[in-house]
């Protein structure tokens, strides 16, 4: 059964990406990314001639950003040049989406065959947060299937550690898609310090018991190996995938880690009802996120299998180290969020990564209760059932309020709101809200249709309030700062400047998005 559930979920998911690539908005940094991935496209079929990448406003740090989530994406776009251009960045970026939960499929049929298969990738696609931004988002959501697949080859390393020399193989390959998923962003550079950690636990756990049998040394020996096996596939593909990189092989990772760990934003962030400076956000800003911005099962289901799992540790009963290694997904870059305080804006965005971990772990808390509740005595009967029950209402109650929820913020899921909060009507004006912008698109399409019923002397008009090259701007019409346009179109966190009458509003759920706006004096 949970074979045919998990294939007809990958079926669904397939049919999602293929017919609702174009129904999604641009974001306000889109056409950046999209610039940067071809130039990085030149760069290399120039064969290092074309240095354009290097050319960016030196504020965006352009070449700093890992580039081969939008190499990949120019790749497509030039190899069919016949089709819309934006059409083929939306589609490569939602199969990107979609591969990050067949990654899930596959790091929870490691951990727990066909049912753990089914569960953690069901749980990543019912997170509105992700799903809903797999169109348009080219670096946090790549990022995120970067980590799950990092995961999986981590679980598939330590399942064929003591199988003749497959662990080889095994070191290269995760190398290789730790190097990938750094030349995404380099938060997963992070990933060889849980490699490190995995071989701390194992010699806390063996040490001794190698060292009475006098099999320690083959044993390092071979964590060794295989750590310089990961760091210098590793390094390698880094160097590969990532310009920047290849031009400053010595310097040039130790320069982005020091941009990227005290990143230059200057703004400040809507953060319950409040203000606050990126900078300087409250310490509970991570948590409090993941709290209001994930749907309720998620959380509690992963407050669950954290139980279990520290239990086990306290009785010494968890003998597999591939369990730990699904938690660390979370529970380390959660740490490290919370330790070091980087800069952070745009709701849970960049941290988004951390979401794998926090299913993983809440698919072990239902495999564990249930197989629990399998073996329960007949003395314990009314106690199965109330357990049954409770797990079956937050599963499918609260999962049935996240799916409702989804379908009315349609195509605006990413500004999903957990019920704790009152659901998006009621976080709305505390926490930020559609931050991307991308409910322009949505306006300038009703703008275009309807336009002659709101005319300007212009012709064509100009168009305020888009960020720099936007695709949803139509050719021809002039691009100006928001207060010069004969047409001016807001969004969140920023209103139409004086002047300007609202001739159309767009909604999500029944509340205003952003707004059109046309010059008073046209009236």
């Amino acid at each position: 059964m949970p074979m045919w559930l998990l294939t007809t979920l990958l079926v669904l998911t397939g049919l999602y990406v293929v017919t609702q690539a174009d129904r999604y908005g641009h974001t306000y940094d889109e056409a950046f990314q999209d610039e940067y991935g071809t130039a990085t496209y030149r760069w290399y079929f120039s064969l290092g001639e074309d240095t354009s990448f290097l050319n960016f406003d030196p504020v965006l740090h352009m070449p700093e950003h890992g580039p081969v989530f939008e190499f990949l994406v120019a790749f497509a776009q030039f190899t069919f040049g016949g089709a819309d251009h934006w059409y083929v960045r939306a589609l490569v970026c939602g199969i990107g989406g979609a591969a990050g939960i067949v990654g899930m499929a596959l790091c929870g049929y490691e951990l727990g065959g066909w049912w753990g298969s089914f569960l953690a990738a069901a749980g990543l696609a019912l997170y509105p947060r992700y799903t809903g931004a797999v169109f348009n988002n080219s670096k946090d959501i790549p990022l995120a299937v970067a980590m799950i697949f990092i995961l999986w080859m981590t679980l598939r390393l330590l399942r064929r550690w003591n199988t003749g020399r497959e662990w080889i193989l095994d070191s290269l390959l995760l190398g290789v898609v730790i190097g990938i998923g750094v030349s995404v962003r380099i938060n997963a550079l992070l990933w060889l310090g849980v490699v490190g950690l995995a071989a701390l636990v194992w010699w806390a756990r063996h040490g001794r018991a190698a060292v009475r049998e006098k099999a320690w040394w083959p044993e390092l020996r071979k964590q060794l190996l295989a750590g310089l096996a990961i760091g210098a596939a590793t390094y390698l593909t880094i160097i590969v995938t990532w310009p920047y990189i290849a031009l400053n092989p010595v310097s040039g990772l130790p320069d982005v880690l020091k941009n990227m760990s005290a990143y230059p934003w200057d703004g400040n962030i809507l953060f319950n009802g409040e203000l606050v400076h990126a900078s300087t956000r409250p310490r509970d800003y991570v948590p409090r996120w993941l709290l209001v911005a994930s749907p309720l099962p998620t959380v509690l289901l992963a407050l669950l299998g954290t139980g279990l799992i520290v239990a086990d540790l306290v009785r010494r009963r968890l003998t597999d180290l591939r369990v730990l290694a699904g938690a660390a997904l979370f529970f380390v870059p959660f740490v490290l969020l919370l330790v070091t305080r980087p800069v952070l804006y745009n709701g849970p965005r960049h941290f988004l990564f951390i979401v794998p971990g926090l299913i993983l772990l809440g698919a072990y808390a239902v495999q564990r209760t249930a197989g629990a509740l399998a073996t329960t005595r007949a003395a314990s009967e009314r106690a199965r059932y109330v357990v049954a029950a409770l797990l079956v209402v937050d599963l499918v109650g609260g999962y049935a309020h996240s799916v409702v929820a989804t379908v009315r913020l349609y195509p605006y899921e990413y500004v999903y709101f957990s019920p704790i909060v009152g659901g998006y009507a009621d976080a709305r004006g505390k926490w930020e809200g559609d931050y991307w912008g991308s409910c322009q698109r949505s306006a300038m399409d009703w703008l275009l249709a309807n336009r002659f019923r709101y005319p300007v002397p212009n012709e064509p008009p100009s168009i305020g309030g888009f960020p720099y090259g936007s695709p949803s701007i139509p050719p021809g019409w002039s691009p100006v700062y928001a207060a010069e346009g004969d047409y001016s179109i807001d969004y969140e966190p920023w209103p139409l400047p004086p002047g300007y009458e609202v001739i159309h509003t767009v909604e999500v759920d029944g509340l205003p998005l952003c707004n059109v706006g046309r010059r008073m004096s046209y009236s």
